[in-house]
């Protein structure tokens, strides 16, 4: 199957008005293997997360083209997430990665597997063997209101990891908090997931960026104000 892939990001409104830049990132790399989205947001409480977003962003693509290579043996996805974040203190130094933290959303996608990863908040939403899933920060239910990120200390059990084998993909939808903290319920983000992808997978693709970029800055929730970033890959054929 071919499959589209599109994103943007956009400042969110409290940043404009503050003068921050935006702490949000996103990449997507099509490799001969493979394709690998990726989507980090910057922890607003620390100086330099606009360069922990972008350093998250460039080792979890470039890891992932280097596993997606090995095909002759099997590579525990431990060691994976241990060698992004190894990349991700390497790209950082002589900074201190406590003042870069960033959450970290990806997706790498071939044709017999996907493997879906998150630490800290955001959405993954994919549509995967016919079925509806989403990965997310369960707030409400969260003993404390610390977010889980990339920082000094590597910690496994802050990921959440799902692997597909031979996977029948309709789309994944990869979103910073900006936008999944302004969808209440578990089945209306999937809602919104399913309908992006369909509705800018039509889009002539010189437009696609600028429409969701337009969409973004006129999100119709009242007082919003966060950067607000969005990775999907859609199969070409898909029509929600």
């Amino acid at each position: 199957m071919d499959y589209v892939t599109f994103g943007a990001t956009e400042r969110g409104p409290g940043h404009i008005k503050a003068g921050i830049g935006n702490q949000d990132c996103f990449l997507i790399k099509k490799y001969k293997a493979g394709t690998v989205l990726v989507v980090s947001d910057g922890v607003g409480s620390c100086p330099n997360s606009h360069l922990g977003s972008r350093a998250v962003c460039r080792a979890v693509t470039g890891v992932f083209h280097d596993y997606m290579d090995i095909t002759d043996r099997t590579v525990d996805i431990k060691d994976v997430l241990r060698l992004i974040h190894a990349k991700w203190l390497f790209a950082l130094s002589p900074l201190v990665a406590e003042t870069c933290c960033a959450t970290v959303l990806f997706a790498m996608v071939q044709p017999e597997r996907v493997i879906l990863g998150r630490l800290g908040d955001g959405m993954i939403c994919a549509g995967i063997n016919g079925k509806d899933l989403i990965i997310t920060e369960d707030k409400q239910d969260s003993f404390s209101n610390i977010t889980q990120c990339m920082r000094y200390i590597f910690k496994y059990e802050n990921w959440e990891i799902q692997e597909f084998a031979s996977p029948e993909l309709d789309y994944i939808l990869l979103a910073t908090d900006g936008i999944s903290d302004d969808i209440s319920l578990d089945e209306k983000k999937i809602g919104f997931s399913r309908k992006f992808a369909q509705s800018y997978l039509a889009e002539p693709s010189r437009l696609r960026t600028l429409k969701i970029k337009q969409m973004l800055k006129s999100w119709p929730v009242p007082h919003h104000s966060d950067d607000k970033t969005v990775a999907c890959i859609v199969r070409d054929s898909f029509n929600g």
